[in-house]
């Protein structure tokens, strides 16, 4: 709880922290765990239909190896 905070923080900025040089990676995989809700929109009272529908998507990193993990209670995605 106390480094949500730095949630957001810059990846540039957690390297120049750590006193590693910038010609070295930091790290060359990465894990991307998401606990998601599995609700729909009709579930979820909070939410807006914008009517917007995602058609396609594709994520990039400079990464060799990246792995997504969404977990949503009952599955995975």
């Amino acid at each position: 709880e106390e480094l949500l905070p730095y949630e957001q923080t810059p990846l540039s900025h957690i390297q120049n922290w750590s006193g590693i040089s910038n010609d070295i990676a930091l790290f060359s995989a990465l894990l991307n765990y998401r606990h998601s809700s599995s609700s729909t929109n009709s579930e979820d009272k909070n939410t807006i239909d914008l009517g917007i529908s995602v058609m396609e998507s594709h994520e990039r990193t400079n990464y060799p190896f990246t792995l997504n993990v969404d977990d949503f209670g009952v599955d995975f995605g």
